[in-house]
């Protein structure tokens, strides 16, 4: 029998990697470079307390990976899914207004709040909210 097939079998019913174990993983690799250059610039305390901490992420990484509790380790992904997905649409829909900003003007609903985008140079229009049915009026 193989160290493959050993593993292999070593693995069965344990839960493995995942998106947040390999978020634990590369974010413990560049706490360890960061702990090296900055014991390399003097500061040997914090780059101690750096590297301790990123010690004790890539345990719990391989605790993750070898555990037997999958139900526990899935819905521990599935928060960590959930929080990435919202932090990366956040950052996307700002990225969108912005490209928008040239030919769109972006006016708050008084009623609402609600974002309601209009074209630029249109003069002044009376804008109607999608989402409550305000109207209002605006300079474009």
């Amino acid at each position: 029998m193989g160290f493959r097939e050993r593993f292999r079998n070593f693995m069965q019913g344990r839960y493995g990697t995942d998106e947040f174990s390999r978020f634990l993983s590369l974010s413990a690799l560049v706490m360890l470079v960061a702990a090296l250059i900055i014991k390399g610039v003097g500061a040997a305390t914090a780059g101690s307390v750096i590297w301790w901490i990123a010690l004790a992420v890539i345990i719990v990484s391989y605790y993750r990976m070898f555990s037997r509790n999958v139900s526990r380790r899935y819905a521990e992904n599935v928060k960590f899914l959930a929080l990435r997905d919202r932090i990366k649409g956040l950052s996307r829909r700002e990225i969108n207004h912005l490209k928008q900003l040239r030919t769109h003007r972006f006016f708050r609903c008084p009623g609402c709040s609600q974002r309601v985008r209009i074209p630029r140079c249109k003069g002044r229009i009376r804008i109607v909210c999608p989402k409550c049915g305000t109207a209002f009026v605006r300079r474009s």
